[in-house]
């Protein structure tokens, strides 16, 4: 009969996440895992099966994460642009503020991304895929409001907000507070009406 499971599984997901956040993959060793998890490299193996796959589960936590704190005013039917400002204000400054490890996950993942199996690259492309989605919403909705020029292209409008999502996790841990808002305002002020 095997052991029961001495350890919380959210709670030692979190701190997996928070270590590869801070290394980045493939500076995370399972050695650095099992220190900053708290357990043993065979509880790490026995409930995640290998680092990748422990990987794809600190992804998709992350991903909740991100949802649950940043992007849920962004998953309503009727969000709009304003939305999007708040989702990059309150994301930017987060990260300014040290409240995050070392900028957004995802975009540290991209960096690796050669790394990966293609699972994992699914992951993360279809992270900002989702985000792309909820941003077409927030411009068609805005559109109709006379809150953005209309003759703006969704799809192509919505590449744009996930560019600056993704420059802002690095913008934003080397400027001023006063600073991360004019960029914002400026970045949007160029399709706005």
């Amino acid at each position: 009969m095997g052991r029961l499971r001495q350890f919380d599984e959210s709670e030692v997901l979190q701190k997996a996440m928070l270590s590869f956040w801070k290394h980045g993959y493939e500076k995370t060793t399972v050695r650095t895992l099992e220190t900053d998890m708290g357990i043993n490299q065979f509880s790490i193996y026995a409930t995640f099966k290998n680092k990748q796959e422990l990987y794809k589960r600190v992804l998709a936590n992350y991903q909740h994460q991100l949802d649950k704190d940043f992007l849920g005013a962004l998953q309503t039917d009727n969000c709009n642009i304003k939305e999007v400002k708040d989702f990059l204000l309150r994301f930017s400054l987060s990260i300014a503020q040290g409240k995050v490890p070392n900028s957004c996950l995802m975009v540290n993942s991209v960096r690796e991304l050669h790394q990966f199996d293609p699972k994992i690259k699914k992951i993360i492309t279809g992270f900002f895929e989702a985000m792309k989605s909820h941003f077409v919403r927030a411009i068609k909705n805005s559109k109709q409001l006379g809150l953005l020029q209309d003759h703006l292209e969704e799809d192509q409008t919505a590449e744009y907000l996930v560019g600056i999502a993704q420059s802002m996790s690095t913008y934003s841990k080397i400027k001023t507070t006063k600073q991360i808002k004019q960029y914002i305002d400026f970045a949007l002020g160029v399709i706005s009406r």
